[in-house]
């Protein structure tokens, strides 16, 4: 890439409009990776940079999109199905996913959502079944569960409800039937069954109380 930029750079330095340059491409001739170039002043010198890198499925389908500040993903950034549909979108900050981030099916369903800090997931993520459903939220700090955490079955109802801290189980964890009644609730210290259980039948009915006291009945 620095070669290419290096032959063309003498042309931008004239140009103010962004040009397209041909980075690779495919045996038979279709672009496969083209940069949009543009002349900044940086430092009090012009420049040629990159104002946008673009990738191209083999059938001349664009396939990605993504905003550059030089050589630095900086921006927006989109992927696309060798048919066209938008399978991935989010945004960079410094190279770094940043930021909400959404994936797709080939049906435009959403797969998943994540949310990023620097490069590291932080802050709500859902999944989502092939009918569209929620089948899982969960909350992220550090790259670790952290918050709240619920799960959800088929018909979208949820089955679970929890809390984690730092990536382990913590507080109140609830488990539910197909008809939203509560059928078990387990309370956790770091990880550690610590606290009240409780466990009811089908017909909804106490069936079971007690507690734990660091992972032993008390």
């Amino acid at each position: 890439m620095k070669r290419i930029i290096f032959i063309f750079s003498s042309f931008y330095i004239f140009s103010c409009a962004p040009v397209s340059v041909v980075i690779d491409s495919y045996g038979n001739g279709q672009d496969k990776t083209v940069a949009m170039m543009k002349v900044q002043k940086v430092n009090g010198t012009k420049d040629s940079v990159i104002v946008k890198l673009m990738t191209y499925h083999s059938n001349g389908q664009l396939a990605s999109s993504t905003d550059m500040i030089g050589n630095v993903r900086h921006g927006k950034h989109v992927a696309y199905s060798p048919s066209g549909e938008v399978i991935e979108k989010g945004n960079y900050e410094d190279n770094r996913k940043s930021s909400k981030w959404s994936w797709f099916d080939k049906a435009g369903q959403p797969d998943s959502v994540r949310t990023y800090n620097k490069g590291m997931l932080s802050g709500k993520s859902v999944d989502y079944s092939e009918s569209g459903n929620k089948i899982q939220e969960m909350t992220y700090r550090d790259h670790k569960y952290h918050g709240k955490t619920i799960h959800y079955n088929t018909d979208g109802k949820k089955t679970l409800i929890g809390e984690y801290r730092n990536g382990i189980p913590h507080g109140k964890w609830t488990w539910l039937s197909s008809t939203g009644k509560k059928e078990r609730l387990v309370t956790y210290l770091n990880g550690i069954k610590d606290g009240p259980v409780t466990i009811w039948n089908d017909a909804g009915k106490n069936v079971m109380t007690g507690a734990y006291a660091n992972d032993k009945k008390d």
